[in-house]
């Protein structure tokens, strides 16, 4: 009895030590499934200058989550800019040093100004303007080595059993492209009302926790009562 009881007490001590909580990692892009890939090109551009591709991913053992696509020739694509429209009439309004990895930003604030304000353009209608178009396209992949640097220092801070929880798994959703929030979603069980379907485990873990030490009282005093009985018999 007493053996029993020295069982269930180091049984209800084990669980209460964590189990173990694999950290996400990044790794390449190489494995990951082609439906899954973001790929295009630059409107405009031909492909050998203006191609984008995804080249990381988010890697867990119920799958791979592409993170944003960036350009494969970022300096060609600046260089390509430097024809473009918009990129002229910002450079000649805001003498802007010829766009670059270095000042791309500056074109990105300022480029709305064309379509309104004193700045605007007569020639420039709408964003559906190619020209406009092709530099919003572009500037916005570049942009993307921003955001993955963000979701990378995001990401390897979390572990596969976190992203199980709906809040977390809510706020990784901000760091990823549209596709890869619907396949994180579907792959982990978010139901209508944004809870994750916890593994059964964990769902029982807390109450063999609580009882365990209940468990082990119980036959503990069994067996004290057992001994008395026994010395006064």
């Amino acid at each position: 009895m007493k053996g029993s009881c020295w069982i269930l007490a180091t049984l209800a001590f084990a669980s209460l030590i964590p189990l173990p909580a694999h950290a996400l990692e990044i790794i390449s892009a190489e494995t990951l499934p082609v439906e899954d890939r973001i790929d295009g090109c630059i409107e405009g551009m031909p492909e050998s200058i203006g191609s984008f591709s995804v080249k990381e991913c988010i890697n867990t053992s119920k799958g791979q989550f592409a993170l944003y696509p960036t350009l494969d020739h970022p300096e060609k694509v600046f260089e390509a800019l430097k024809e473009n429209r918009c990129v002229k009439t910002l450079k000649e309004l805001y003498d802007f040093e010829t766009i670059s990895s270095h000042n791309w930003r500056n074109y990105q604030n300022n480029m709305y100004g064309l379509l309104n304000g004193p700045h605007k353009q007569s020639w420039l209608n709408t964003e559906s303007e190619e020209s406009f178009r092709q530099l919003r396209s572009a500037l916005s992949v570049y942009e993307s080595n921003l955001r993955n640097a963000e979701t990378k220092e995001h990401v390897l801070r979390l572990t596969e059993y976190a992203i199980s929880d709906a809040a977390i798994n809510k706020d990784l959703q901000m760091y990823l492209p549209q596709p890869s929030i619907e396949k994180l979603v579907a792959t982990y069980g978010l139901g209508a009302e944004g809870a994750v379907s916890k593994p059964v485990t964990f769902m029982v873990l807390p109450f063999f926790i609580l009882l365990s030490p209940w468990f082990c009282i119980r036959l503990y005093r069994r067996a004290k009562r057992a001994r008395n009985y026994q010395h006064f018999s």
